[in-house]
């Protein structure tokens, strides 16, 4: 598997565990693998959070993850464009306290990990990355 960040941001937010997080990017699958349903997200020190995709296991498919109203999960939406080999991932509800630069970002899908290491351009309240022109394939 291959993963390519293309954006991220990181917003912090004054009260405790209202932290936001999106990444987005392209995704491939080695030739011949299954498509996993099942997904691991870890950003820099946050514990691993799982979630089950939906959707039938098969190249084409676009398959999303939204939480429900009485879920406690950090993940707060999870789509993965199978055709168009596009991921976007949406993280609230999270204390960001102790959080370090450059960022590290784990994607665990089925057994199969992916760590992406990134160096946030810092703000005040909000961090962002966009990858330069010459590694974006959108």
């Amino acid at each position: 598997m291959e993963i390519t960040i293309f954006t991220a941001g990181v917003d912090f937010k004054e009260k405790p565990n209202d932290g936001k997080f999106r990444v987005q990017g392209k995704i491939y699958l080695d030739n011949g693998a299954d498509i996993p349903r099942k997904i691991t997200v870890s950003l820099g020190l946050l514990p691993p959070e799982t979630v089950m995709l939906t959707g039938r296991a098969k190249e084409g498919d676009k398959w999303e993850y939204k939480r429900s109203q009485n879920y406690e999960g950090r993940i707060k939406q999870i789509m993965i464009d199978w055709k168009n080999h596009r991921f976007d991932i949406r993280i609230d509800r999270a204390d960001l306290e102790g959080i370090r630069n450059p960022l590290i970002i784990n994607l665990k899908l089925g057994e199969e990990l992916v760590e992406e290491i990134i160096l946030m351009n810092e703000k005040k309240h909000h961090w962002d990355y966009k990858a330069r022109r010459s590694q974006s394939i959108f």
